[in-house]
């Protein structure tokens, strides 16, 4: 039995004593007879075919698992062993900047992945005020078709910013945008890449809906984009707040002026006393009144007035008396519809959050930023 157990054992034997003859210099092909490295396989290969437990890693100059596959948990890990299916970096699933997208050069012009905000995922440029999603090509544009967002953020802190100038501040800034409003020219459109039936394939293209929107070539250069092809829609968003705020003024300035309510109509009356009821509201204004009757040889004459209506008296009776009125007031517009700014507190500190939990808040981003970029 011992004998043909080493006999058995020979070919491996054999192996190894060539394996271990061979020269540092010496290459083994698999699949070639030509290799180009120490290694060099050329078909297929399959490692741990059994589903046993066995691992696979690969080395770097100073990390031992730059690449390792862990045959027990079925996970592949990067830069460490890993912990579950997928793992990149070390500590596993805390990832400061365990991805860089691109080759830089060390210019800091590269993508970033990992969990920034706890366990939020984020992509962010590794200097920041770089990077595109999307670009265009010359007249072409590699745009994505649809983003959607719980919200899309404009950086507008103070510091950074520059060349700030405040449109209110100068009338003559403010006349130019307003007339620049005038002649914006909204317009209906599609995309070139938008169908009018639905195509095979191209689903999510049909579109049998107008978009609503600005042309750039018609736009103001300050809404567009560096290469004035798009438009920005934060700049327009803004454009359309200085239009309603100079609505607003002009409408301001129609309330605080006096305007001239009037009430008219036409009454019979068979009794010496009618009183008639304005349906104006002339704002606890009481009203001149004029009067006109069909009966000449009968005086009318208003023996009480206030602001809601009057009482008038005959010289005498007749069935056939009638008359005519109009009362006119003059009243001040800035009394007129004003509206209460009362609101519960609770529902005031969600619209003009407290200083002390702004402090806190930005107290927490500013720490957070400084240690995620110290990792």
């Amino acid at each position: 039995m011992k004998k043909n157990h080493l006999f058995n054992r020979l070919p491996y034997l054999f192996i190894a004593f060539l394996l271990f003859s061979l020269s540092a210099s010496a290459q083994v092909g698999i699949g070639t007879t030509s290799p180009t490295a120490q290694l060099t396989v050329m078909e297929d290969a399959i490692f741990n075919e059994s589903g046993g437990n066995h691992d696979f890693r690969v080395e770097g100059n100073t990390n031992t698992n730059l690449f390792f596959i862990d045959g027990s948990a079925d996970a592949i890990g990067f830069s460490a062993v890993p912990t579950a299916p997928f793992s990149l970096g070390i500590p596993v699933h805390t990832i400061f900047h365990p991805i860089e997208i691109g080759n830089d050069g060390n210019t800091g012009s590269q993508a970033l992945l990992g969990y920034f905000r706890g366990p939020d995922v984020t992509i962010e440029p590794e200097s920041g005020g770089y990077g595109y999603v999307g670009y265009r090509v010359g007249s072409a544009w590699q745009e994505w078709y649809r983003m959607y967002s719980n919200g899309f953020i404009t950086v507008s802190a103070r510091e950074s910013k520059r060349n700030i100038h405040q449109v209110n501040l100068d009338s003559g800034i403010k006349n130019y945008l307003i007339n620049n409003i005038r002649n914006l020219k909204p317009s209906l459109y599609n995309y070139i890449n938008e169908y009018d039936e639905m195509i095979v394939g191209k689903e999510n293209h049909y579109r049998p809906a107008f978009r609503l929107g600005l042309i750039a070539d018609e736009s103001p250069d300050y809404i567009l984009d560096e290469g004035f092809s798009g438009v920005d829609t934060y700049a327009l968003a803004t454009l359309n707040l200085i239009g309603i705020q100079h609505n607003m003024n002009e409408i301001e300035k129609i309330k605080n002026s006096n305007v001239v309510i009037q009430d008219f109509g036409t009454n019979k009356l068979n009794t010496l006393e009618l009183w008639v009821s304005f349906t104006e509201d002339f704002n606890n204004q009481i009203p001149i009144i004029t009067l006109t009757g069909n009966k000449s040889y009968i005086n009318l004459s208003i023996i009480e007035k206030t602001p809601t209506g009057f009482r008038v008296k005959a010289s005498q009776l007749d069935n056939q008396l009638s008359f005519d009125w109009i009362a006119v007031a003059k009243v001040n517009n800035k009394n007129i519809n004003q509206r209460e700014s009362i609101i519960p507190n609770n529902i005031k500190d969600k619209l003009e959050v407290p200083q002390e939990i702004k402090n806190q808040i930005i107290n927490f981003y500013n720490t957070t930023n400084a240690n995620i970029k110290s990792k």
